[in-house]
């Protein structure tokens, strides 16, 4: 037996997403600031009054949801009180403050962004377009970010994907258990997020993370549930018989029937926003509700029933869960769309980013100057720009569901059999077997050793691509010869190396190992790839 590695710790490739960040924050810091200035202060519609209420009321010693109501989970209460400290009753120190807490919190985002793409292995193009759309992102949805707290929970998430996809997954989990305490939307990503360790590492890691998220969020929930049960529980039922908001995709269609057919529609202020009322606008509700919850669980079963996921696969259907969330829910409020900024951006997909971006413009063009025009009466511009903004977000859910066809490098895959190929390297009575670099050196899991192998490209003749494939992961240029293993999705080859053949990797793989048959087959801990393997070995 014979072994060889190579490391990928580049040090280049750390100093470049070093310096991808460091660009991220700059330009993020540059749409803060331009958020203040000429049209786009404009009208702001401001929450920060609600936050210093409740700072304020902390600060002087009050214990929320017993002594006041207050509107949110627990794990927001530390971003209204520390803007309060030593400003109480000070609305401009505290707006101030909450400012620089949720740029903070914005950077914290981006630099979790940051640390994702270097876990996807992004290439150069890759990483400083990602993370400058997130940065700009800010500027592109407008004012609204500079007055709500979902910095804090957006920026708790992409800690917890990046983590994730790091592989580390109890960490990952307890940043994903205080950003449900702190809004309860990056729930959605709990089942994308155990199916994921479960895959990777067994049912037991998977379980020990799903208790390490339970356990965050009970230390931070279950002490306010014991001082004032009525006070949480009355929060819970507030945010959960919310009606059809006026900005939700069924207000919007009624809204639109208001105004081609004559229909009527009635705003009616409750809840602390603007909804549509009558007895068509329930039921689309509830139906809303419904579609919503069959969404996410689509999305979350199609993740569970892939053989094999990547991580790029984890980045897409965490998106697509998100943006379900948001625009399926009777409830679309313009914050909501800060949460699909670590999502969206990171997927490798051109038309989701458009359509991101997109959605974006179409809300800050109604929103926060003409959003009263709209609330109080239905202006048929302002109808029609809400309506065209939820569309779009449908028209992204849709991008995102949709099955990427594109390698882990982002190279397009043919669209016939067969759409991959594999290569037995026999070397004497020796096979190689290369270990693949993205699970990290370490890792012995599904897929972790495996035959020099790839996808076909659009066009691209069977036999070339698998020279191509051989010579990409290994440097070996080798005649190939066709076998009768594999099926009609994959097509097997074998090519016979000389005793001194010097294997190169590429950046996929960092080990390889030279093995007689019968080690090798055992060391494929994946079954089609071991049956691969011995088949090939007797053709």
């Amino acid at each position: 037996m014979s072994v060889g590695s190579r490391s990928w710790s580049l040090p280049a490739e750390r100093d470049r997403a070093a310096t991808a960040a460091a660009l991220a924050l700059v330009i993020f810091l540059g749409s803060w600031v331009s958020l203040h200035y000429g049209w786009l202060r404009r009208g702001q519609i401001a929450d920060t009054p609600v936050y210093q209420h409740y700072g304020d009321a902390m600060a002087r010693g009050h214990v929320p949801y017993r002594d006041f109501s207050v509107e949110y989970p627990p794990g927001a209460l530390p971003t209204f009180v520390l803007p309060s400290l030593g400003n109480e009753s000070d609305f401009h120190a505290f707006r101030r403050a909450f400012e620089a807490e949720m740029w903070a919190s914005g950077a914290a985002m981006l630099l979790a962004i940051a640390a994702a793409l270097g876990a996807l292995r992004a290439g150069p193009a890759r990483l400083y377009a990602t993370l400058a759309l997130a940065a700009v992102s800010p500027l592109l949805l407008g004012s609204v970010v500079l007055s709500r707290y979902d910095l804090w929970p957006t920026a708790l998430t992409a800690g917890a994907l990046a983590a994730l996809l790091a592989r580390r997954f109890r960490l990952g989990h307890g940043l994903l258990g205080i950003g449900i305490a702190a809004k309860l939307w990056p729930g959605v990503l709990l089942p994308l997020a155990v199916v994921q360790v479960w895959r990777t590492r067994g049912r037991r890691e998977a379980l020990v993370c799903l208790g390490v998220l339970v356990a965050v969020l009970a230390a931070i929930v279950v002490p306010f549930v014991a001082v004032a049960p009525h006070g949480v529980w009355e929060t819970v039922v507030r945010q959960s018989t919310r009606p059809l908001q006026v900005e939700s995709l069924g207000a919007a269609l009624l809204v639109a029937s208001h105004h081609l057919f004559g229909t009527g529609v009635t705003m009616v202020s409750s809840h602390g926003s603007q909804n549509v009322g009558g007895h068509a606008a329930n039921v689309i509700a509830a139906l809303q509700t419904v579609l919503q919850g069959a969404a996410l669980v689509a999305i979350w079963s199609l993740f569970a029933r892939r053989r094999r996921a990547f991580r790029d696969d984890l980045v897409q259907s965490s998106a697509a869960a998100v943006v379900a969330f948001v625009a399926l829910g009777k409830v679309l409020s313009p914050q909501f769309l800060i949460w699909l900024i670590p999502f969206v951006p990171l997927v490798r997909r051109r038309s989701s980013k458009i359509l991101f971006v997109g959605a974006l413009v179409l809300t800050q063009a109604w929103f926060p100057h003409r959003y009263w025009d709209y609330a109080l009466h239905f202006n048929t511009t302002t109808s029609w720009l809400v309506l065209a903004r939820d569309v779009v977000l449908l028209a992204l859910l849709g991008t995102l569901v949709v099955p990427q066809r594109r390698t882990w490098d982002g190279q397009p895959i043919a669209r016939t059999n067969p759409i991959a190929v594999a290569v037995v390297v026999r070397r004497g009575d020796e096979y190689l077997l290369l270990h693949r670099a993205h699970e990290g050196p370490d890792y012995a899991g599904e897929w972790a050793w495996g035959l020099p192998a790839g996808a076909r490209h659009p066009g691209e003749d069977v036999e070339a691509c698998a020279r191509r494939e051989l010579r990409e992961e290994t440097g070996l240029e080798l005649p190939v010869r066709r076998t009768d293993a594999g099926d009609e999705m994959c097509m097997v080859y074998v090519a016979a190396a000389p005793l001194d053949a010097d294997v190169e990797l590429s950046r996929e793989h960092d080990a390889f190992r030279w093995l007689p048959l019968e080690d090798a087959v055992r060391l494929c801990s994946t079954p089609p790839v071991a049956e691969q393997l011995r088949a090939a070995a007797g053709s």
